[in-house]
């Protein structure tokens, strides 16, 4: 597939990064729709039914990216930014096609699985924006998670 930007959900900043800082990036998949498909409230009811949620949830994904900027002298890293973003994963060849449609084709995400408590948490807060990022783009009639 072909992970696509659907929304950018936060930003935050911790500390300034200067013309010329070293940084690093971290980025990391905390969540995907796979989850919700996987266990629904312990029912096997479908997606829709049960979340109010298009058949397109399996392949959404919550993605946290850390910023952190090194410090050349000592090799030390310090946070400076942390960034979060809802993705869809679409089959390559989606988009308009040779008859002017629009045709989003998705592609189903694994399940994320936590480990350690931190994984968890992220995994929590993940779910958590995904959902809203849901619940907005509904509000707005986005043609990618009604179509």
């Amino acid at each position: 597939g072909a992970p696509t930007p659907l929304a950018v959900d936060d930003v935050t900043f911790t500390q300034p990064v200067s013309v010329g800082d070293v940084i690093s990036l971290e980025a990391r998949v905390v969540y995907t729709g796979g989850n919700e498909v996987q266990d629904v409230g312990g029912s096997s009811a479908p997606v829709d039914d049960t979340l109010a949620c298009p058949s397109r949830l399996p392949a959404l994904c919550q993605v946290r990216v850390e910023l952190g900027i090194i410090h050349l002298a000592t090799g030390a890293k310090s946070a400076a930014n942390e960034f979060h973003f809802t993705f869809f994963n679409r089959r390559t060849g989606s988009g308009v096609q040779p008859d002017g449609r629009f045709v989003v084709d998705t592609v189903p995400l694994v399940p994320v699985l936590p480990v350690t408590y931190q994984e968890g948490m992220q995994w929590l807060d993940g779910r958590r924006r995904m959902l809203a990022t849901l619940s907005t783009a509904f509000r707005l009639g986005s043609y990618i998670l009604n179509a």
